[in-house]
């Protein structure tokens, strides 16, 4: 055998093996089933400077004879042509019951959890809601209105202050006129 028929590409090596494929051949190089004394590396004769894997066909298929051999026997339930379940019912039921039981409290303890965390939301937004639209504490509404009673005590000291004087300039300006004429 040449060295050409010897080494085969991954691909090729995929064609030539029915029931390979070339993802197979590649988890098998990379976990190292396949040896690197299997394996070749070289350059790609159609790409310069790409490296090409070459698998040889010898350890390949006394690699596929052993995975053969080693494969077990299944144990077979002759079939009647009914949709008969192998085993008896109740042991499959009860698995099943089981199972699905299971499915319901972990349903159930989701849903309390979904529960809980609305609860949770609801509470941390009512406490946003106080933190950014706070009513007033009594202390700031009496000291509005005290401060506005004083504003209006001010108030009319300030106009009884305008008035006083704008009578006081009216009577200048009357005797102005008055001796002025």
């Amino acid at each position: 055998m040449s060295e050409s028929d010897k080494y085969k590409t991954i691909s090729e090596c995929a064609q030539l093996f029915p029931g390979i494929t070339e993802s197979s051949l590649r988890r098998w190089i990379k976990s190292g089933k396949l040896t690197d004394e299997a394996l070749l590396y070289t350059e790609s004769k159609h790409k310069a400077g790409r490296m090409v894997t070459l698998i040889n066909t010898e350890v390949l298929t006394q690699h596929l004879a052993k995975a053969e051999n080693s494969k077990t026997e299944k144990s077979t339930v002759a079939f009647n042509g009914t949709n008969q379940v192998a085993g008896i019912i109740d042991d499959v039921k009860g698995t099943y019951e089981s199972f699905i039981s299971y499915l319901k409290e972990e349903v159930e303890i989701q849903r309390a959890r979904a529960d809980e965390a609305e609860t949770r939301a609801q509470k941390a937004e009512g406490e946003l809601k106080l933190l950014t639209h706070q009513p007033p504490s009594e202390s700031k509404v009496k000291a509005k209105e005290n401060e506005s009673k004083k504003y209006d005590l001010g108030d009319f000291f300030m106009y009884t202050a305008i008035g006083i004087m704008v009578v006081i300039l009216a009577m200048l300006l009357m005797q102005q006129f008055k001796y002025s004429l």
